[in-house]
């Protein structure tokens, strides 16, 4: 499928990667597939074969003349895949062109790339097998379909009588100077043959002869193997309405019998009394006779014996018995927790597999009878974690931040645990998206068991919360870390921070698991404290942090600064107040002045270059609580 952007003015935009001319040949190769009655891109408008029939072998000459309707590179089927070039395929046009084989039945074909309206040629020289019936001597190709085109063959028999395939016409058969016969013949089909005999020869009856494509797709499993198999037959010769199909070994039919709206059905050879009991046999029978290509398809299973886990399973098979040839391409597919062993293998290589859900392997085959075994073995999950370790120390309480970054390989993750030492209070597992929380649970051996929401693999990240009380008036601190449970546990980065109330000092006799003091942490969120965070680095899981502990009370100094400025009408009094504040943090500040001049107007604060109201006890009369004249009562009242 092609994706391509727009902007709100319906224009295609640059995408990083691609060129805009690349970009715009996509968008133009979207356009043409969304647009099936579009005119094609290229006209074959004429074949011409010309040559001279052997014993075994017909030596041509084609010559094939495109008309292409695009610009750039075209791709033209030329099939021909029974014959093989005796040299280079020529090529003449005012662009540029070659040929190459393609398999999977495909054949020849042709590449051009030159100018819309062009006309281009292609000279093969080939070499095409020539099979023998009885009295009779037969040719088939398979070239592709033209506006004009024709043959010409010289066979070594005088006055040969010749037929042809229908669909074409035998104009013309005349006898050569050295005793043969020139056939010409037009309208060469897609499935074209030319048989001839000598004179005054009954023709023989001609056998027919299948040939088998395959597409195999075959799934393993602790249960067994199960295949959806399609096979494409091609017959030559008389037609046919019946052939046989050999199952992988084991393997039984699962698809039953298939609908006469198919065109065929499916009957296991094993029901038929009079054709044998194989049971891995399977006979197609079609509701009239065909000349091909009829395509059947079939799903087999075969289950898997549990108590021989070293049983090798056959992946092949769908053989057409019979059939002078057969070719085709096996993907298989297992699930992510198993892993492939393959085996012996015979007429098969590794290719790349198709794009399909839990395909693990593709191979091609070219043979009558293919061979490829496999295995499964159960896949071990494999879990490494990088932890990451924060102890918020307070005065009474130690908060618990903890990272687990997982990477998990091989067979999928269903849980995790980590060792929750035991005095740790409270504890939480995030995030909600990945894990199962209602399903947190916390064993007799104090292990943590955090169910995931799905069977996971590759990365992910846990956070774990947890609290942890300290007793009133205690003097030390010793903290066993949590214990991730993993293949690979890698060391763990700890940052401990301490309140600024609380000073800590590390005892290294109680620390367990090799905790190494480091200059600088990694990247952390972390609070700010006045004391530096004290960082380690543990290279065991079992790791105890140990320190002694004081809880200090607040304690607050002040510098002050004077400046007075006296003159004969008074003076001024400017005081800088310099404060340092340790342990607990203040909300508030006293500062003692006379009565007076607290009742004044005349006292005025500052605090970061702006004004500072200060609040006044209520027992400190102010300026604006002074009583003025006329509210001071009176004898009289």
């Amino acid at each position: 499928m092609l994706y391509y952007l727009k902007d709100k003015q319906g224009k295609l935009v640059d995408v990083p990667g691609f060129t805009f001319e690349e970009f715009e040949e996509l968008f133009k190769l979207k356009e043409r597939l969304a647009q099936p009655n579009q005119r094609p891109r290229y006209v074959l408008q004429e074949i011409s074969a010309a040559g001279t029939a052997g014993a075994k072998h017909a030596e041509l000459t084609v010559q094939v003349k495109v008309l292409v309707r695009e610009d750039g590179w075209v791709r033209v089927p030329l099939s021909f895949d029974r014959a093989c070039l005796r040299e280079p395929a020529e090529y003449k046009g005012a662009g540029e062109g070659l040929v190459e084989f393609e398999d999977g039945g495909q054949g020849h074909v042709g590449w051009i790339r030159g100018t819309a309206g062009e006309e281009h040629e292609f000279r093969l020289a080939m070499l095409v097998p020539l099979v023998g019936v009885g009295n009779e001597t037969r040719l088939k190709l398979l070239p592709p379909r033209a506006t004009v085109s024709q043959l010409k063959l010289k066979v070594p028999v005088p006055k040969a009588v010749g037929k042809v395939s229908q669909g074409a016409q035998l104009a013309d058969s005349s006898g050569t100077d050295d005793g043969g016969t020139l056939f010409t013949v037009l309208g060469l089909g897609s499935d074209f043959e030319l048989t001839w005999r000598g004179p005054g020869r009954q023709p023989a009856q001609q056998p027919t002869v299948l040939e088998a494509e395959g597409t195999v797709l075959a799934r393993i499993d602790a249960r067994g193997v199960e295949a959806e198999a399609t096979l494409k037959v091609y017959g030559s010769g008389a037609p046919f309405d019946r052939f046989r199909i050999r199952l992988p070994p084991g393997a039984r039919l699962v698809t039953g019998l298939a609908a006469g709206s198919n065109g065929y059905s499916l009957v296991p050879v094993e029901a038929d009394q009079s054709a044998g009991s194989d049971p891995g046999l399977v006979e197609v029978r079609l509701t009239e006779k065909k000349s091909g290509p009829v395509e059947v398809r079939l799903a087999t299973r075969r289950a898997h014996a549990l108590n021989e886990p070293e049983e090798w399973l056959e992946l092949a098979g769908f053989e057409v018995v019979g059939a002078a040839r057969q070719w085709g391409h096996v993907d298989v597919a297992a699930d992510d927790d198993w892993q492939v062993l393959w085996g012996d293998s015979r007429g098969v290589r590794r290719v790349e597999p198709l794009s399909l859900e839990g395909v693990v392997a593709g191979f091609d085959y070219h043979a009558e009878s293919y061979s490829l075994t496999a295995r499964l073995v159960p896949k071990k999950t494999r879990i490494s974690v990088e932890p990451e370790y924060r102890l918020l120390i307070g005065a009474e309480l130690v908060e618990l931040k903890a990272i687990l970054k997982y990477t998990i390989r091989g067979a999928k993750a269903f849980k995790l645990d980590v060792a929750m030492p035991a005095g740790w209070e409270s504890v939480e597992v995030e995030p909600e998206r990945l894990v199962a929380v209602d399903g947190v649970a916390r064993t007799e051996s104090d292990v943590l068991s955090i169910p995931l929401l799905q069977p996971r693999t590759g990365r992910m990240e846990l956070q774990i919360s947890a609290k942890w009380p300290i007793p009133k008036g205690s003097g030390s601190l010793v903290l066993p870390l949590p214990q991730p449970e993993a293949d690979w546990p890698g060391p763990a980065a700890v940052a401990v921070v301490p309140a600024d109330n609380v000073e800590l000092t590390p005892n290294h006799e109680l620390m367990e698991g090799f905790l190494i003091r480091q200059p600088v942490g990694p990247p952390m969120e972390l609070p700010i404290r006045q004391q530096p965070v004290l960082f380690y680095r543990a290279e065991t899981a079992d790791a105890v942090f140990a320190a002694d502990l004081r809880v200090r009370a607040q304690r607050i100094a002040a510098h002050v600064t004077s400046r007075v400025e006296l003159d004969e009408q008074g003076g001024q009094v400017q005081q800088t107040l310099a404060y340092r504040i340790d342990y607990e943090p203040a909300d508030y500040l006293i500062i003692q002045v006379p009565q007076s001049l607290a009742a004044s107007d005349e006292l005025e604060f500052e605090y970061a270059g702006g004004p500072l109201r200060p609040v006044y006890p209520p027992s400190v009369p102010t300026a604006d609580s002074v009583p003025t004249a006329d509210s001071v009562p009176t004898a009289d009242s």
